[in-house]
């Protein structure tokens, strides 16, 4: 006679007051409609994401023609100028794309609030479970902390470089400036080497304009994103 198996116990059946109904049925639909605002916010970054990528590839293809210019024999005054700024501002728009895209990421990758421990990160992976993150759905305050730091990459950094920009192409049109106002080429060069003594000293002042500008870039755009931590807070999405 072959051994009766168990019977498996049933499970408890857990009922709810229509109280607890209610206020369950509340927190799924707020989570429905906060996840709707939050696609409809994806859609906005994504397209500032566009316009900041299509601004960036405008003004690399107008630094490709300002360094092109310099290897003329005349030199338009301000040029030096003109390109170093306008380098800039590509490095720029270049750190707002990054840090737009940022905010796409998806909540179940974002960066845990507390340290995790051991066990918290063998979950926290391809094995992981919904109820192992904090909350997986978007909460209001995950809208409300994106969208102000699409506003503040916006504002503080696209716009920024795309001002750069206009004032790089404004500087690329002075007309040009007579050399002995300048007293940048001495007077007693032969006719053939006055044409390269101005290129090398247009590049010699581009490559010197270029490298405090970039720096200055990157060190306003590492002043800005502290700028953010603190106005804003430091996002769980990096």
């Amino acid at each position: 006679m072959a051994p009766s198996t168990p019977a498996t116990p049933a499970e408890p059946r857990v009922t709810l007051t229509e109280a607890q109904r209610e206020e369950a049925q509340r927190k799924k639909e707020g989570a429905e409609r906060t996840d709707a605002v939050g696609k409809e916010l994806r859609d906005k970054i994504r397209s500032k994401i566009q316009v900041t990528t299509f601004l960036a590839g405008f003004g690399f293809a107008i630094l490709n023609g300002q360094i092109g210019m310099l290897r003329r024999p005349e030199e338009i005054w301000l040029l030096p100028l003109s390109v170093a700024t306008l380098a800039a501002a590509v490095v720029i728009f270049l750190c707002s794309v990054l840090l737009l895209d940022g905010l796409m990421m998806p909540k179940m990758f974002w960066r845990r609030g507390a340290t995790p421990n051991q066990h918290q990160l063998a979950k926290y992976g391809p094995q992981a479970q919904i109820q192992d993150f904090d909350p997986p759905y978007l909460a209001p305050k995950d809208v409300w902390t994106a969208k102000r730091w699409m506003q503040f990459c916006w504002g503080s950094m696209t716009m920024v470089a795309a001002l750069l920009t206009f004032i790089s192409t404004a500087m690329a049109v002075v007309p040009y400036a007579p050399y002995d106002l300048l007293n940048v080429m001495p007077a007693d060069l032969p006719v053939g080497e006055a044409g390269r003594h101005i290129v090398e000293n247009a590049l010699r002042q581009t490559l010197y304009f270029a490298e405090w500008s970039v720096g200055a870039a990157v060190a306003y755009v590492i002043l800005m994103v502290f700028v953010g931590w603190g106005t804003i807070g430091r996002p769980r999405w990096d």
